[in-house]
């Protein structure tokens, strides 16, 4: 049994059925003498998923049952209560791939000062058939405010330092479509370190109920939380000013490593989807602009 887990996982879930076992078997069966800390925050589930998560009691470590304000409340609790030297969220309905935490061992082993640890995506639709394969490149906080990189949850570590920075802006702001994103520009933003492991961690599941999707169709809501993801982000100095030369530098080097990396049909996607740079300019640009402000104490 090990002394302190070096993963600690947190599953944020509302009426996770059908999908929430097999995001708890994808965790439960990589632990490797106790290193996985499995924490399930449930917002009173009306489906069956307190049956579901009972039969794991032995394999979790902490259970929350209670009433909560969305999934990133949830995910607050369950980041405050992670001890894991990495931590990481999964959602209900997607999972981890066989042999995920054995490739963040073996990077943790090589790269003992690490803070931020992501690998490759798969998506998958309803019944867990292949879609595509998402490949990362190289992150940095810049090309991720710019939509060069992008990460996920599903395949995404922090550290146990910068999740302690973390925890203390998350009680800021509300989000549901902007979450995601909110959350990476604070680790990226407190993170010194990188490890990209070019490898499929995790699987992305594509399906009529999933909320990421039904938000990207409420035009309303991701207005609103555009501006007040950007303010919040600009009030904690962390959103560096935008410029269209730095937008398309970074769009070229990160197809330029895609191709030099042999990784085609990612690229031939990114090509095909070129039409949206003019969205890019009218809507992520619009509120942006603060020159950074030093970091916070």
């Amino acid at each position: 049994m090990s002394a302190k887990p070096l993963i600690s996982v947190i599953v944020p879930v509302f009426n996770g059925m059908p999908y929430l076992e097999e995001c708890l078997v994808s965790i439960v069966s990589q632990s490797r003498d106790g290193d996985v800390e499995l924490i399930v925050v449930d917002g009173m589930s009306t489906d069956g998923t307190d049956e579901l998560v009972k039969r794991f009691e032995s394999a979790i470590t902490h259970y929350i049952r209670e009433a909560d304000n969305g999934q990133l409340d949830a995910i607050r609790k369950g980041l405050a209560m992670a001890s894991g030297q990495f931590v990481c969220y999964q959602c209900a309905d997607d999972y981890y791939l066989p042999g995920g935490f054995d490739e963040i061992r073996k990077a943790v082993g090589g790269n003992s000062g690490a803070d931020l640890i992501y690998g490759d995506l798969l998506l998958i639709d309803t019944h867990g058939s292949h879609l595509r394969t998402v490949r990362h490149v190289d992150a940095s906080l810049e090309a991720l405010r710019y939509s060069a990189f992008h990460t996920t949850s599903q395949v995404t570590f922090w550290s146990r330092k910068v999740n302690a920075r973390l925890i203390e802006v998350l009680p800021m702001i509300d989000l549901t479509l902007g979450m995601e994103r909110f959350i990476f520009s604070v680790v990226l933003y407190h993170a010194t370190s990188f490890v990209r492991i070019r490898a499929v961690l995790g699987a992305f599941r594509v399906h009529a109920g999933s909320k990421t999707l039904i938000s990207r169709h409420d035009a309303a809501l991701r207005e609103a939380e555009h501006h007040l993801m950007n303010r919040t982000l600009s009030d904690l100095g962390i959103i560096p000013k935008l410029s269209a030369v730095r937008f398309c530098t970074l769009h070229f080097k990160k197809l330029w490593q895609l191709a030099s990396e042999g990784h085609w049909s990612e690229l031939w996607y990114l090509m095909r989807n070129i039409v949206k740079v003019p969205k890019f300019f009218g809507y992520e640009f619009r509120g942006w602009g603060r020159e950074p402000e030093s970091k916070q104490p």
